[in-house]
């Protein structure tokens, strides 16, 4: 199963991906996002991938602060980088949480794969 990490910085999309390479996933790529490229979906922060608990599934969980979710609203925090890979559904979960620690962005549909 292919996922998309979206991050402002390289050095944050390359510390993402060393922290998943222990689940063996494939295919990995780091790359920089067009200028060009038109995304027709909606990024929510990875720290807020529903999880039992803490979100219903397919919901972002609750920000942490009004200023968070301001941001996450403006074009300033646009995404440059994204971090591209191939992972084994049966490692999708524990990888998810690996990436939720970081400062990345992912679409909102995420729960849905």
């Amino acid at each position: 199963m292919k996922l998309q990490v979206y991050f402002q910085t390289e050095d944050q999309a390359e510390d993402a991906a060393s922290s998943i390479r222990k689940y063996r996933v494939q295919d990995v790529l780091v790359d920089r996002i067009p200028e060009s490229n038109e995304r027709d979906m909606a990024l929510i922060p990875a720290s807020g991938i529903g999880t039992p608990g803490t979100a219903h599934p397919g919901q972002p969980g609750v920000f942490t602060s009004a200023e968070k979710l301001k941001d996450s609203f403006t074009n300033k925090n646009n995404p440059e980088y994204i971090l591209e890979f191939d992972v084994d559904p049966e490692h999708k979960q524990e990888v998810l949480e690996e990436i939720k620690k970081t400062e990345g962005m992912v679409d909102e549909k995420i729960n849905k794969q």
